[in-house]
């Protein structure tokens, strides 16, 4: 508990009492401040009303003085350009033929001296007088031009007013008037452009008191300037007040004869009621408002009467317990409270700060000075110096750690946390504060620093290097490794520069690796780098992190360094073992691509004569030969599998994606592979494809069918199935079999080229084992995603995730019969060097009907076709000739001597990338050998096409 010396606090009844006088001291003015407000708008609001009405005045006063200027200006032109002087039929064809330019609410007419008509814009007005006008007899007698008053038209009833000048001969005597009647269209016209405000009206009266314009009202009729108006025709200056009307109270603003046009007198009257009706409202919600809060605030008052009665008995409870819960926590951690009184310098200390400092509270009277005295010389100053600046910077919070020498000579350490509360003015009003002792904590301390003194000892007996550098990279420790690594003493490394002792090449790396530790200060961070030894440039592993000081800023960074260069060494041999594995087996590549080369030539000659034959042998040999074309298409599609592979690696195959049915592709596999099912006695379905796909038509259907040729390679008994399902954007499609199962330990070999899982005697029926390895290839290539789920002797599963479709339309079903015809009468061109090869393409393209020029090169093809009477419709020419020379040569040698582009096909052997390169820069097909007959036709008629549809 806190010991007081002087008195506590207040009476609880002082504040229940004056509670309810605060509040009323707060709400009446508020009310009062609410009415005022509220009158204060409604005054402005008939402010405003003046003021608008002045402002609408003006604006009816700029338009009607710009009707009667222009009227003005007409009769001076009529005047002045002496048309008002001229012979009635020229004076009246002159009006008429400017009539379509004047507004429609002005009539113009031109009368003589006797007052008759003689020429207007109203055809109607010719030969009528004006003699018994008031006008005219006024221009007569006096002024050259004047203003009437207004009268209903003879003609179509409307009101008008009259605007007139006088017309003289050459002696000055008077000849007659030019008049412009201005009827009430023009007030029309006026507000049909711009209406008047809500609950406005407006009158135009003459100098007689007729009202021959109004608003909102028709104006066309004839009436008296209301009673309560009349005064302001004796007005000799524009004004705005408030005029009763009946019922209604208007704010008037009116222009006088006087001012404006000095011919009418303009009125503009606002209905005040109307208008202030939305403020009247206002403030009597306001006052309604009022009154229910008072209601409140006494209803309030008392219930919160009540309550704070009640509040403040249970936080004195509340209170009671706390110190009890305080003094008890105080005590068991050797702690205390003390409050000081700056102004009257009084201090209070709990029992715990009497304690801590090893006094009686019964003998010792606290104070600042005696508090001071407990401690060493050299602290009082120091303490009474940061006590002075908190104050003196009017700080609220400060933080002091400091020893106090107790009575029995033993030396305790404190840490005093205070709060200084300040008043209105910023004068220091009184300080609380927590005394703890942290005794305990410094022994810790210490123990650390010998802790520290001991971690030293340790780093210095590491074989590894350990370091520690500032933020700007100089060493501020290294161990005797380091020392001992760099070839230098301790004196001279630390404050050097780590730049000095890294490779320049991989400064920048370590300065990256030093910005990471830098985003992220609690977590280490590991690099290698080569620093230059005594020995050499090495290789070391680096393991860093940066030091924070208690702020948690970063102070240092230390990393330890262990030699790896042995390990580098051995990580780059391996590196050169890869580049060896990966060049011999580009070796293998190129081997295999020249072996097909050489096996195809000769086959491409059994495909030709095979194809001749088939018209030339009986029934027996006809079966005979289909055994031999089923073997070709065999050891073909054997070679095959090495171009694919071949195509795939050149990056010569780009898929055009688009989206498509995936029904299609698997009404094709279903077609060409379900008889194989059957013959082999497996069950076949396929389901839940009905879906569309964004991808490669013709790449995706050479996927799935490798799975499925695999599938029925490796499945003697069971079924195969395909089957579709939707998972988020994507379409999966399964190939099942029930095969022999894949063992786990081969699943990533057998996407590998030439790795067939039961196949150890490498029989060839069973392919070359490049079907997967293809697979893997055109997933890469199309972006599809290949799972493999498989279990031993049970079979296999191959999933292909493939990209959904929005949707795409079925093209409509090829004639797949279409284009085994040829057209007949062709003359094609065959260059070859071998020779079987070149009689082969000879007897199968006679055998069609074409008429076929061979030769074994270039030069014998263009003499050849020196003979001819028509030039070539087509070559064949082999992409490799004798003598180092390509067919892309011959070509277009033969081209140059037909003088035209002869479409030209080139056959090749070759398995590689170059064939492929060149004829696509040459724009030329190229068909792999061996050609089936039915490719043959295909890319004849493809080519033949154009040419055709031409002729």
């Amino acid at each position: 508990m806190i010991r007081r010396r002087r008195a506590g606090t207040r009476p609880p009844g002082r504040l229940s009492t004056r509670a309810p006088l605060f509040l009323f001291l707060i709400v009446f003015p508020l009310l009062g401040l609410n009415l005022y407000n509220a009158l204060a708008a409604r005054a402005e609001r008939e402010n405003d009303l003046h003021e608008e009405a002045m402002r609408w005045l003006a604006i009816v006063e700029t338009e009607q003085g710009h009707v009667f200027d222009e009227a003005g200006r007409l009769l001076d032109l009529l005047i002045d350009g002496g048309t008002a002087t001229l012979p009635a039929e020229r004076c009246n064809a002159a009006v008429m033929h400017l009539a379509p330019r004047f507004p429609s609410y002005l009539t113009v007419t031109v009368a003589d001296a006797d007052g008759l008509i003689r020429c207007s814009s109203n055809p109607a007005a010719l030969g009528q007088s004006i003699a018994d006008r008031p006008l005219f007899h006024h221009l007569r007698e006096t002024g050259r031009s004047v203003v009437g008053v207004s009268a209903p038209s003879r003609l179509s009833g409307r009101l008008e007013l009259p605007l007139a000048r006088r017309l003289e001969d050459a002696d000055g005597r008077f000849a007659g008037a030019a008049v412009g009647m201005i009827d009430i269209g023009w007030l029309e016209d006026f507000l049909r452009r711009q209406p008047l405000p809500p609950d406005s009206s407006l009158l135009v009266a003459d100098r007689s008191g007729v009202v021959f314009a109004r608003a909102p009202e028709e104006g066309g009729r004839r009436s008296l300037l209301p009673q309560v108006f009349r005064p302001l025709l004796q007005s000799a200056r524009r004004g705005v007040a408030e005029i009763r009307d009946g019922d209604r109270r208007l704010i008037t603003a009116w222009s006088p004869f006087s001012s404006g046009l000095q011919a009418t007198l303009t009125i503009l009257g606002i209905d005040r009621d109307a208008r202030m009706v939305p403020v009247d409202r206002s403030l009597m919600r306001s006052l309604l408002l009022s009154g229910a809060v008072v209601l409140g605030a006494v209803l309030a008052t008392a219930l919160g009467l009540h309550r704070y009665l009640r509040y403040r008995e249970r936080v004195e409870q509340a209170l009671e317990r706390a110190q009890e819960h305080l003094s008890l926590v105080l005590a068991s951690v050797d702690a205390g409270v003390w409050e000081w009184d700056i102004r009257a310098n009084s201090v209070v200390w709990s029992e715990g700060i009497y304690r801590l400092f090893g006094v009686d509270p019964g003998s010792f009277t606290p104070g600042f000075t005696a508090w001071l005295d407990r401690l060493s010389p050299e602290e009082q100053v120091s303490v009474r110096r940061m006590i002075e600046d908190t104050l003196a910077n009017r700080r609220t919070d400060y933080r002091l750690e400091h020893r106090v020498l107790l009575p029995d000579g033993e030396v305790r350490w404190l840490l005093g946390l205070g709060r200084v509360f300040y008043d209105r003015s910023g004068e220091a009003l009184r300080m609380v504060g927590l005394t703890v002792d942290i005794t305990q904590t410094k022994e810790t301390e210490e123990a650390l620093r010998r802790s520290e003194q001991r971690y030293r000892g340790l780093v210095e007996s590491q074989t590894d290097i350990v370091v520690r550098m500032d933020a700007g990279g100089r060493y501020t420790f290294v161990n005797d490794t380091a020392c001992r690594v760099f070839g230098r003493r301790r004196e001279a490394l630390v404050g050097a520069q780590w730049t000095e002792f890294a490779v320049a090449e991989d400064v920048g790396n370590l300065d990256a690796a030093i910005e990471r530790m830098n985003g992220d200060p609690l977590r280490r961070k590991t690099f290698e780098g080569r620093v230059r030894t005594t020995t050499g440039v090495r290789w070391y592993l680096w393991d860093g992190g940066p030091i924070v000081d208690e702020t948690g800023a970063i102070a240092e960074y230390q990393a330890v360094g262990r030699d790896i260069n042995d390990r580098k060494l051995v990580e780059q041999r391996l590196r050169l073992a890869k580049e060896e594995a990966e060049r011999a087996t580009a070796s293998k590549s190129r081997f295999l691509a020249a072996a097909s080369h050489d096996l195809r030539q000769p086959m491409q000659s059994l495909f030709l004569f095979a194809a001749v034959l088939r018209d030339h042998v009986d029934a027996v040999g006809r079966e005979q030969l289909v055994h031999l074309e089923r073997s070709l298409e065999a050891l073909k599609g054997l070679l095959d599998s090495l171009l694919d592979v071949s195509k795939l690696d050149a990056g010569l195959v780009k898929p055009q994606i688009e989206e498509f049915p995936l029904g299609l592709v698997l009404e094709e596999l279903d077609a060409a592979y379900k008889p194989v099912a059957d013959r082999q006695g497996l069950g076949w379905s396929i389901a839940g494809c009905d879906g569309t796909v964004r991808s490669d038509r013709v790449l995706l259907a050479r996927l799935l069918r490798n799975l499925v040729e695999n599938a029925l390679r490796y499945t003697q008994e069971g079924a195969i199935a395909i089957r579709c399902r939707v998972d988020g954007a994507d379409l999966l499609i399964e190939v099942e079999d029930t095969g022999i199962g894949i063992p786990a330990d081969q699943r990533d070999q057998i996407f590998e080229e030439f790795v067939q899982v039961g196949n150890i005697e490498r029989n060839r029926q069973q392919g070359l084992g490049l079907g997967l390895a293809i697979v893997r290839r055109l997933a890469r290539l199309l972006g599809c995603r290949i799972d493999l789920h498989s279990e031993v002797g049970k079979g296999s599963v191959f999933c292909v995730r493939v990209p959904r479709g929005a949707g795409a339309r079925r093209p409509p079903p090829s004639n797949s019969d279409a284009g085994l015809k040829i057209r007949s009468g062709l003359l094609v061109l065959v260059i070859d060097d071998e020779i079987l090869v070149l009689l082969g393409l000879q007897a199968i393209l006679r055998e069609w009907g074409c008429g076929v020029i061979t030769a074994t090169g270039a030069a014998q093809a263009v003499e050849r076709l020196r003979g001819l009477d028509r030039g070539p419709d087509l070559i064949l020419a082999d992409y490799r000739l004798g003598g180092g020379r390509l067919g892309t040569e011959a070509v277009e040698q033969v081209r140059a001597a037909c003088g035209r582009p002869v479409p030209a096909i080139l056959l090749t052997g070759e398995t590689g990338t170059e064939a492929l390169r060149e004829a696509a820069s040459k724009g030329l097909r190229i068909l792999h050998k061996p050609v089936t007959a039915r490719l043959l036709v295909e890319a004849l008629n493809t080519l033949t096409a154009g040419r055709a549809a031409n002729s």
